[in-house]
């Protein structure tokens, strides 16, 4: 079972929904929103958002010859407070109710 099903998908739906199928809905509605510029917050969690890059010049490192990169929008994902806490160990993952 993924993480995300045993916390977002009540017991009584589970059954009727593939979890594998729920997660892959639920990231293509993040990178849907995100692709149409909006920012997407999951508390605790973070937030994806859109940026817009620039056109600029760089450098092969190669060969040395300058090169020109265009304009380009990206993702970008900034951590949670609650996530940032666990990755560096001030603060225990509590266990999935499963």
């Amino acid at each position: 079972m993924t993480l995300f099903a045993a916390i977002f998908v009540p017991d009584e739906v589970r059954d009727c929904v593939s979890e594998h199928a729920w997660v892959e809905a639920m990231l293509e509605v993040v990178t849907g929103a995100v692709a149409k510029g909006e920012k997407v917050a999951l508390a605790g969690f973070g937030v994806f958002e859109k940026i817009d890059r620039k056109a600029r010049i760089g450098r092969n490192p190669a060969t040395g010859a300058t090169v020109r990169i265009a304009k380009t929008s990206v993702p970008k994902f900034r951590p949670g407070q609650g996530f940032k806490d666990v990755v560096s160990g001030a603060k225990k993952l509590a266990a999935p109710a499963v």
